[in-house]
């Protein structure tokens, strides 16, 4: 995509630098990455939120360590559920925010094992994402909601990617209500080293000194977390 980022980059860096930014979920694999790659267009405040609070920690550290420690960015990291109250007070207290980035979501289809699973599924994918999309949109402020999906929502096949096209649905209803408010998604598949992922797992069998295991007749396509931030910004 490299192409693409550098053909598009004054447009991002006009839309981002100097905005106020709120990333959910912003712990995990495309989350941090994409916290990276915002860092790069100087935004004025980016506020990150997860319920992680070790990986909000370790992208602290990351932070830090890298280049992007030299920003002039106020940094702020929440550790919180995204759709319960503390979150609703922290966009009072903290808001208005230009630009909100979700990456908030139970992705695993492997979480489908029993009927409170489904219900932890449902809630967190559907109902408390429908709940914040609304309270962004009495705010007035952001001009751009994204939230990202899964290539499992087109034709779901398993409840996973049922309640992601649903995450779908409700964020372009908060669109239709709020037309100041542009709304948009993500479609893809497997990024490499994500957490949980099958290469993650190959990883950690081999520092464990385990023997590595897949399914069988299994092919992957994997993108990198860098590449998947960019089709996400």
């Amino acid at each position: 995509f490299a192409a693409d980022w550098s053909a598009r980059a004054n447009d991002m860096r006009s839309l981002i630098k100097g905005a106020s930014v709120l990333v959910l979920g912003g712990a995990g694999t495309i989350g941090a990455a994409c916290v990276g790659a915002l860092l790069e267009f100087s935004p004025r405040r980016l506020h990150v939120v997860d319920v992680d609070e070790n990986g909000l920690a370790r992208l602290t550290r990351d932070i830090r360590s890298s280049p992007a420690s030299a920003t002039d960015a106020e940094l702020h990291f929440l550790a919180a559920d995204m759709g319960g109250y503390p979150m609703e007070a922290h966009l009072d207290a903290a808001g208005p925010f230009d630009l909100v980035l979700d990456f908030a979501a139970v992705k695993h289809v492997r979480s489908e094992k029993s009927v409170p699973a489904l219900l932890h599924m449902i809630d967190v994918n559907v109902l408390k994402q429908d709940r914040l999309f609304r309270r962004i949109e009495k705010s007035k402020s952001p001009t751009r909601c994204f939230a990202v999906s899964t290539d499992k929502a087109a034709d779901p096949a398993n409840f996973m990617g049922a309640t992601k096209r649903l995450l779908e649905e409700v964020l372009f209803a908060a669109g239709d209500r709020a037309p100041q408010l542009a709304t948009m998604s993500a479609r893809f598949a497997n990024v490499a080293f994500s957490s949980g992922s099958l290469l993650e797992s190959f990883w950690l069998r081999l520092h464990a000194g385990r023997p590595l295991a897949a399914p069988r007749e299994t092919q992957r396509y994997f993108l990198s977390a860098r590449e998947a931030a960019e089709i996400c910004l």
